[in-house]
């Protein structure tokens, strides 16, 4: 393992912490009755630490579940990992007992990367339930309708510069993507390139992987590690730390600094920030700075900027049907507006099937049990980590024949959008109370994006020298997000 792992710390000061890190454990689960989810032999002191997959995750897991049942547990360093593969036993324990499974594990590294802020990571309490009503304040289904045209107009960017630079897909697409949410969000204008906001949450997204779960498990396990001097030999894991939480503090404060600035100077501003700010300044604070409300707000508009990754791939087939059902809908005189989405049921189609064909969370965001709790015999201990296997949830063959096909069919009824057998791909925005908030307007923002390409290009793979086209076959990558 890298960073950590390589530092040559005395023999005697990793393996006293390990000793006592176990002990105190054992004690703990001597005096339980109910047995753990079965799981892989652990070892002493290290538990399941050589077992815990490095590498795609999610296809570990549904192999382990394959001998030892639904609900695995793991224990690595002494934390209790339990893996959930059983899509049934998932909405037993995080939607319908939510109340015990809603907060998240309490991983030092949250901290010391910079990323405790963030509504998604932080745990479940009254400073997370606040964040969660102001955001969905601003997010709910009735009130994105507000940013549509926003999101249009980005969807126009998107397809002027296609035309110039249809070569160079992605570039386009993430400009615009940007542009969208940090006009909704900031209401600041994006440079077309060298952006300096979007250069900073450029930077913040390539840290996200720093809090991989079983990932740099001696500072998950032993925090005061973190105190060693950057200079110590084999801590460059520690200065990337360190360099994490610059990064991220400079994403959520420095566009609003400036939007605090502009609205000082009397510039209107109707985004999302700067209507918090118009009524944190309404109020009675004395200092805006240290106004919870506006902490919140900073928190909620900086975290939009993840709420979603745009992932598209589509088959030629797929294409020419959902290019058949927009000439049918919107003719050749007009392009799509959001306002389509139930009259192009085929579209939506392909949103849906590509949230399921490529998860980008395949494991999601790792819940926590907030007390000890029992299912189907086993003992779920307080303080587990929880993991539910959506990838697992979504190429499930008895729901999802052909698993790993995209078809736009599944979710199409007599010609209208229907619903396969549970679990419905929108499962990959969470679980329960964690649900994703900002889902609505990640839904409006894939329709758009998609519609409006779908109607303008044609989609074609790369060729080789010879004209001939290239086959591309999609690897998923382990991280944070796939």
């Amino acid at each position: 393992m890298p960073g950590l792992l390589s530092m040559e710390l005395p023999v005697c000061l990793i393996g006293g912490l390990a000793v006592f890190l176990f002990f105190t454990r054992s004690l703990r689960g001597r005096s339980r009755r109910l047995p753990l989810p079965p799981g892989p032999p652990a070892l002493p002191l290290i538990g399941n630490l050589l077992d815990y997959p490095k590498v795609s995750p999610w296809l570990a897991f549904r192999d382990m579940s394959r001998k030892y049942g639904g609900i695995i547990s793991l224990r690595v360093m002494g934390q209790q990992i339990v893996v959930l593969n059983d899509y049934k036993a998932a909405v037993d324990l995080l939607e319908k007992r939510s109340s015990v499974y809603s907060s998240r594990p309490a991983s030092p590294l949250f901290k010391l990367s910079g990323w405790d802020w963030s509504m998604s990571i932080m745990p479940y309490g009254q400073w997370w339930r606040r964040h969660r009503r102001a955001f969905w304040q601003y997010f709910h289904p009735g009130a994105i309708r507000s940013y549509h045209a926003c999101q249009e107009k980005s969807a126009r960017t998107l397809l002027s510069r296609l035309l110039k630079t249809p070569e160079d897909f992605a570039h386009p697409i993430e400009y615009a993507l940007n542009a969208s949410i940090m006009g909704t969000c900031y209401g600041l204008p994006v440079a077309h390139e060298n952006d300096p906001n979007l250069n900073v949450f450029k930077a913040a997204e390539s840290t996200l992987d720093l809090m991989n779960t079983g990932s740099n498990v001696l500072v998950e396990s032993f925090p005061a590690l973190a105190s060693i001097p950057t200079w110590f030999p084999g801590t460059n894991f520690l200065e990337r730390l360190a360099q994490s939480r610059k990064i991220t503090a400079a994403m959520r404060d420095t566009p609003w600094l400036d939007i605090k600035a502009l609205m000082a100077a009397g510039e209107v501003n109707t985004s999302v920030a700067g209507t918090i700010l118009q009524r944190v300044s309404n109020s009675s604070q004395e200092s805006l700075l240290e106004s919870s409300e506006e902490v919140i707000g900073k928190n909620i508009t900086a975290i939009i900027y993840f709420a979603f990754l745009l992932a598209m791939s589509l088959y030629p087939d797929v294409q020419a049907k959902a290019q058949a059902e927009l000439d049918c809908v919107l003719g050749e005189a007009r392009l799509p507006v959001i306002g389509d989405m139930e009259s192009l049921p085929y579209v939506s189609a392909i949103i849906k099937e590509t949230l399921r064909w490529h998860t980008t969370g395949p494991l999601g965001m790792p819940h926590a049990t907030i007390t000890d709790d029992e299912y189907n015999g086993y003992l779920i201990p307080k303080g587990s980590v929880v993991i539910a296997n959506t990838w697992a949830f979504l190429h499930d063959p008895k729901v999802y024949p052909k698993p790993d096909e995209f078809i736009p069919e599944r979710f199409l009824k007599g010609g209208k959008l229907g619903t396969t057998l549970p679990p419905d791909p929108v499962v990959a925005f969470g679980y329960g109370r964690r649900t994703c908030p900002g889902r609505h307007y990640a839904n409006a923002t894939l329709f758009i994006y998609m519609a409006s390409i779908l109607h303008t290009f044609n989609i074609a793979p790369p060729v080789d020298e010879d004209g001939k086209p290239i086959r591309i076959h999609p690897r998923p990558t382990t991280g944070f997000v796939s």
